[in-house]
């Protein structure tokens, strides 16, 4: 088999992907708060996004990128050891 053969026996890429197991749910700590602001969890959400863009960005982007999330991600950690 050379470097670009397809190898035999492969995994068929059309059957669908098992199913990830149910997460149980632990009970909140008495005294927590119940749920985030809808705006902690959208910039957490928008964070996460940005660094789906990295593969097309230049790679000189990177560490601005990279800056940007970690400063978003510490701000929202901060409203939680405040609350």
């Amino acid at each position: 088999m050379t470097q670009f053969e397809e190898p035999t026996g492969a995994v068929d890429e059309s059957a669908a992907p098992a199913a990830e197991p149910a997460a149980a749910s632990a009970p909140e700590p008495s005294g927590a708060p119940a749920a985030q602001s809808t705006a902690e969890v959208s910039s957490v959400a928008a964070a996460l996004t940005e660094l789906d863009t990295l593969p097309d960005r230049e790679l000189a982007e990177h560490p601005e990128v990279y800056q940007r999330i970690h400063a978003e991600l510490q701000s929202a950690l901060a409203t939680i050891d405040n609350a």
